[in-house]
């Protein structure tokens, strides 16, 4: 009987929402892009279009696929310096996103709902509450990214109350070292380590490094960094070879690294005379890296934009300071942080690590 109200109360608001919300007073969202607002007009039916298709859990995989493949060609063309395209389509889907909703809508999103949402208007607001388990920026870049990755999540035959869901569940609970550890994507090395004391409850370890290689480079500013990496990687050297990549992906405020192949792991000489030679004018330099040093290793999901990662920086010096048996070697050293995933991975499935060479307390 109750249930049979419930259902009904359900579909009258679900009448409403697609027919007469109009009629109900809105509120302002907590969080509205400048930039989603002004918008060019040209991207607005696309968007609203795409939106509407990747939101439904019936629409064919097909299309979904299509919407997703446009957003990540913008996204790698943004990548490569060309940023107006994805920015001005993210910014069309963001208006959309944050546009005000009626109170019948917003009831309805909050339901804890067993069937996927009838309602546009319905979608878009659970899909705004999965951006904010997502990511709580206020920035404009920062909400593009995470939108762009979410929506990229809806290109299976799930709908966004599904997506919603596994969003809650994954955030709601705190994540061990063995699921991070299964979260690192398979076929692609990362150096070897042994754990030499793990505390679980802080989310944190101390492990010792076995040697490896890195290729880095200072030229940091906006996506310089990556698409000079990513062009080293793949055949923009003097002997056009292309290397296999790997994971994770380091970073300071003003060094980005990637890891060489183990070819070149543990052996100078090798790394210096065959791993290939970097051009002239590409600002990328080889490193190799010896083993034995004891880094202390704060794990966390989630996208690691850099307001979260100061953050977790902070969170792992703190758990030095309450250990007794490790301690910073520099106090002045920058912490790194270590990204294992590729951008589109949801967040609630990502390995991220706060990394800082430590020794022992009693040195």
């Amino acid at each position: 009987m109750i249930r049979n109200c419930l259902l009904a109360v359900f579909l009258y608001f679900s009448y409403l929402t697609v027919h007469g919300e109009a009629l109900v007073p809105t509120f302002s969202t907590k969080v509205a892009s400048k930039a989603a607002t002004s918008a060019p007009a040209t991207n607005s039916a696309n968007a609203a279009s795409d939106l509407k298709l990747l939101l439904k859990r019936t629409s064919s995989k097909d299309k979904k696929e299509a919407v997703v493949g446009r957003l990540s060609s913008l996204r790698r063309a943004r990548g490569q310096g060309d940023e107006s395209g994805f920015d001005s389509y993210c910014d069309s889907l963001l208006s959309l996103v944050d546009a005000p909703r009626g109170p019948v809508s917003t009831l309805i999103s909050r339901a804890p709902l067993a069937v996927a949402a009838p309602s546009f208007r319905v979608n878009l607001l659970l899909l705004r509450r999965v951006m904010e388990l997502t990511d709580t920026s206020t920035e404009v870049a920062s909400r593009r990214n995470t939108l762009a990755i979410i929506l990229s999540q809806l290109k299976s035959s799930r709908g966004v109350a599904g997506l919603l869901r596994e969003a809650e569940l994954r955030t709601r609970k705190a994540v061990s070292m063995d699921e991070m550890i299964s979260r690192t994507p398979e076929g692609l090395e990362t150096p070897k380590y042994t754990v030499v004391k793990r505390f679980e409850r802080e989310g944190w370890e101390v492990r010792e490094y076995d040697s490896y290689a890195l290729c880095s480079t200072r030229n940091v500013a906006g996506f310089s960094g990556f698409q000079t990496l990513a062009g080293y990687i793949f055949g923009k050297n003097q002997e056009n070879t292309t290397m296999a990549m790997t994971t994770p992906v380091l970073m300071t405020s003003d060094k980005m690294s990637f890891i060489m192949p183990s070819d070149y792991w543990g052996d100078e000489a090798k790394l210096k005379k065959d791993a290939p030679t970097p051009l002239a004018t590409s600002d990328v330099e080889k490193e190799a890296v010896g083993g034995g040093q004891l880094v202390a290793a704060l794990w966390f999901g989630g996208v690691s934009t850099k307001k979260v990662s100061e953050r977790k920086k902070e969170e792992l010096r703190k758990c030095l300071e309450k250990s007794e048996g490790f301690k910073a070697v520099d106090a002045k050293d920058e912490p790194v942080v270590a990204s294992y995933n590729d951008p589109f991975t949801a967040p609630w499935k990502r390995r991220n690590e706060i990394l800082i060479n430590v020794c022992n307390s009693s040195v």
